[in-house]
């Protein structure tokens, strides 16, 4: 028991902070800053280089104005119901970008690229009638699409322009 005493002591004269060995900064004065003020770092900024244009090339940036992106009610268009021709309909983002390329060159008509958790919907096609899409939808096959079907969709339409249907 004199042992557990013993050992309870020099475990609680252990735990004490000591003060030896640690130097105190000194006191600062308020007129002095811990910062060196008389660094300046203007020197140490890098040289800008202009690099002359061709004036050919500046003529024309100057003359083309920013293009701002149209809204399809800006361009003349509404949205009505119509019919567009799915393409593909898959889970791969790349797969569903490379076959919108490919689309983009094989057909006139506009190629829409939709993303309806967790499906990338490739459609083509603004058609106002079953019969154009159904001519599109062969055309789509003719050009390597396999299975392309038809859907029933919100498409653009000129505002002049009145569907049959």
């Amino acid at each position: 028991m004199k042992m557990v005493f013993m050992f309870l002591g020099a475990l609680f004269l252990s735990c004490g902070a000591s003060r030896f060995g640690g130097k105190e900064a000194p006191p600062q004065r308020p007129d002095e800053s811990p910062y060196n003020e008389e660094f300046d770092p203007v020197p140490l900024e890098p040289e800008i280089i202009v690099l002359p244009r061709d004036k050919e090339e500046s003529r024309e940036t100057a003359r083309d104005p920013v293009t701002i992106p149209q809204t399809p009610e800006a361009e003349g268009l509404e949205m009505t119901q119509g019919y567009r021709v799915q393409l593909l309909s898959g889970k791969d983002a790349e797969a569903a970008m490379e076959a919108k390329r490919r689309a983009i060159f094989m057909f006139e008509e506009s190629v829409y690229l939709d993303f309806e958790s967790p499906y990338y919907k490739l459609r083509v096609g603004d058609c106002l009638t079953r019969e154009e899409a159904e001519a599109l939808r062969r055309k789509a096959q003719r050009n390597g699409f396999s299975n392309p079907w038809i859907v029933p969709s919100r498409v653009f339409r000129k505002k002049d322009q009145h569907s049959d249907g």
